[in-house]
């Protein structure tokens, strides 16, 4: 019973940290997009 339990827990702190991996992404691509946006916006206005 432990071990099955602490083999939960592990795969849970693992799904837990590929997330964390995830949400760095595509928080990263976000930035990314946000400053391509308000560069093609300068541009436009020129």
């Amino acid at each position: 019973m432990n071990v099955d339990a602490q083999k939960i827990i592990n795969s849970l702190g693992m799904q837990l940290a590929n997330k964390s991996v995830e949400n760095a992404t595509l928080v990263a691509q976000i930035e990314t997009l946000q400053e391509q946006l308000k560069e093609a916006q300068s541009d436009k206005e020129k």
